[in-house]
């Protein structure tokens, strides 16, 4: 079966706290999109760094986590080029939402970036 997988790739800085994050925004118009795979790569060091992928809803400010896509493997040390899987939990998201990270402990290296692969649809 061949699909037509897109990538995208958003750049999370150094960041420190909770979040969410957004970095992109599925319109009502395009549809849904199912996450193949994340990967999260730096050019530097992070200390004992948590991050989950999650869904944030479009309503409201702050904006707020609405589902988790999935974790990065508890926490992890990061090292410069090296690209940390993230696991999956519930890739399917709905039009209408942000994708974003949470980061749940440590200090995100920076030039973080986020390497999203997906498909359209559910």
């Amino acid at each position: 079966m061949a699909f037509n997988v897109q990538i995208a790739t958003a750049a999370l800085g150094n960041v420190n706290g909770a979040g969410p994050f957004p970095l992109w925004y599925l319109p009502d118009e395009g549809g849904a999109i199912s996450v193949l795979a994340a990967h999260a790569v730096s050019d530097g060091a992070g200390t004992s760094v948590g991050l989950k992928l999650i869904s944030i809803t479009d309503a409201g400010t702050p904006s707020s986590a609405s589902g988790t896509i999935g974790s990065f493997a508890g926490t992890v040390t990061y090292a410069a080029n090296a690209r940390y899987a993230c696991t999956l939990a519930t890739p399917a998201v709905s039009d209408g939402q942000w994708i974003g990270v949470e980061q749940t402990s440590g200090t995100v290296a920076a030039n973080t970036r986020i390497v999203l692969s997906y498909v359209m649809g559910k």
